[in-house]
């Protein structure tokens, strides 16, 4: 099947929104592979400080062990979001494609 050619309006709307979506999109997934990176990280730290507060005495680090808590759970609101604003651009490209493909 093949696609019919668009109008100038649509042309020119999908030609203006098509590279800067796709810039978002890049840019959003780079941000999630960093931030599960981040998350990752942040695990591993964790896991490693609760296996030394268990095997020590020292009560200093309690407050350190919760502050990468509270990081893993702002990562992975983070993350959420990011996840809900990679949906909205793919809405919005294929809202784009839709009135560009109306205008025929």
């Amino acid at each position: 099947m093949e696609e019919e050619p668009l109008s100038p309006y649509g042309a020119s709307l999908t030609s203006m929104l098509q590279p800067m979506v796709a810039k978002c999109d890049d840019s959003v997934q780079s941000v999630l592979s960093s931030q599960t990176a981040l998350a990752d990280q942040i695990d591993r730290v964790a896991a490693e400080l609760q296996g030394f507060l268990k095997s020590s005495q020292i009560p200093s680090f309690s407050p350190h062990a919760q502050r990468l808590a509270d990081v893993r759970k702002r990562v992975s609101v983070a993350n959420a979001t990011l996840s809900q604003v990679q949906a909205r651009l793919k809405r919005i490209e294929a809202i784009a494609e839709q009135v560009a493909s109306k205008e025929v």
